[in-house]
């Protein structure tokens, strides 16, 4: 039910850029955990995980929507590590990352910025 998914802030020690989500359920379960690096080159996901009784409801997809719609809102780029055989590589590809780079366990892939600011072509005759 990802509609209806809730967030709550959870701090823990980590570098200044760093915040971190734990994601609950309509019934205030927790479901899962993301957490994030903003920087001033982009956002990089440091780790977004769906505990496994909730995965393939969207609510991971929801989560990474809202992550790309930040960073669509500035004009960033958005970068991650994924193992290369993990199933959650496929979610990342159908929002839009590309492979960069892999050093053959890991791949490290990109969401490249978007033109927030794109001009619309001029239709009008």
């Amino acid at each position: 039910e990802p509609r209806c998914a809730r967030s709550s802030f959870v701090f823990w020690p980590s570098p200044p850029s760093w915040s971190g989500r734990r994601f609950r359920s309509c019934r205030h379960r927790p479901v899962g955990r993301l957490v994030l690096d903003r920087r001033a080159d982009g956002i990089r996901i440091v780790d977004l995980a769906v505990v496994p009784a909730e995965q393939g409801r969207g609510t991971g997809t929801a989560v990474l929507r809202s992550v790309l719609a930040e960073a669509d809102a500035v004009g960033a780029p958005v970068t991650l590590h994924v193992v290369v055989a993990s199933p959650a590589r496929r979610l990342y590809e159908r929002c839009g990352f590309v492979p960069v780079t892999s050093d053959g366990i890991h791949l490290f892939m990109e969401r490249p910025e978007t033109n927030r600011a794109a001009p619309q072509p001029n239709t009008a005759t």
